[in-house]
């Protein structure tokens, strides 16, 4: 007699004959934001000493926020930049941990008063966050201005560290030595854009003269060029141009500014690095303000 038997079935066998679960799959009953932040800090803050004698960027010693989580539980966050702070008192007043000094003061409070260990009264850093935000090996970064607080929207993520920074191309600014407060918060939101920007600081360009060709930061959208020297002259007149190559050539694109209030414009697909050209009659400070699509 020949034995006809066949098993039910042929394939890999499990406990429960099922496939093996996933791991994480039974999460806690929590909406994902829950999930993933609990049991972590949501809002923190970093002391940076800004020296304006530095010529390379300074960041904050430590992280002003990071969580992270299972990449089930990405969900939209969203991340709220507080005004920057600083501590009216000298270097030399402050102990060796940092990170413990407190006594910080908004720019209302501190008012016209020479800032101790100068003559002179506070001049505000151009500080910037630096974002980092993704989903498993993927990340992706953004440099955010401060400005006096501002609101910043990622998209699904299961991982955010903000850091701040005085950053390269703003080393040669006016600011004043001292402790700087740098804070943020993040909370659930939604993937929309926000209100971010990213100025970069083009330096003093001679009149008719072609200033250096910068990296566009990541996620810019649109820009609006910037006179930084108020009077004289008050009207910006320049020429921007876009590249595809760091050396200037292949240039996509250029635009005419020219007026007291210049208009943004958009920064062409495939552009990667930009320069502005001075048409003044006189050395003047420029800057380009990236408005950013997050």
């Amino acid at each position: 007699m020949t034995d006809q038997a066949t098993p039910l079935f042929d394939g890999l066998r499990f406990p429960g004959n099922g496939y093996p679960e996933r791991e994480n799959a039974h999460l806690e009953p929590l909406q994902a934001f829950f999930r993933l932040a609990k049991d972590q800090g949501l809002g923190k803050k970093s002391n940076l000493i800004y020296i304006n004698s530095d010529d390379a960027p300074q960041p904050s010693p430590v992280d002003i926020l990071e969580i992270r989580g299972d990449d089930l539980d990405a969900t939209p966050l969203q991340v709220t930049l507080g005004r920057p702070l600083a501590i009216p008192r000298r270097l030399a007043d402050i102990s060796l941990d940092m990170q413990n000094a407190t006594g910080e003061f908004s720019a209302a409070e501190i008012g016209a008063d020479d800032y101790p260990g100068t003559a002179s009264p506070i001049a505000w850093p151009p500080f910037v966050a630096i974002i980092e935000w993704g989903v498993g090996g993927a990340r992706s970064r953004a440099f955010v201005d401060f400005v006096c607080g501002t609101t910043v929207n990622l998209g699904p993520c299961s991982f955010v560290r903000v850091h701040g920074a005085v950053p390269q191309d703003a080393i040669h600014e006016p600011g004043t030595t001292g402790v700087y407060t740098l804070s943020a918060f993040v909370g659930p939101g939604r993937p929309r854009d926000g209100i971010a920007q990213r100025t970069v600081y083009c330096g003093s360009i001679a009149g008719g003269a072609d200033g250096d060709i910068f990296v566009i930061p990541p996620y810019a959208k649109r820009a609006t060029a910037i006179g930084l020297d108020v009077l004289p002259p008050n009207v910006t007149v320049c020429y921007v141009t876009f590249f595809r190559s760091p050396d200037g050539s292949n240039p996509i694109g250029s635009y005419v500014v020219n007026g007291n209030q210049p208009l943004p414009f958009n920064v062409p697909n495939g552009a990667q690095y930009a320069s502005i050209t001075s048409g003044m009659g006189t050395a003047q400070r420029f800057a380009l303000c990236f408005e950013l699509g997050i």
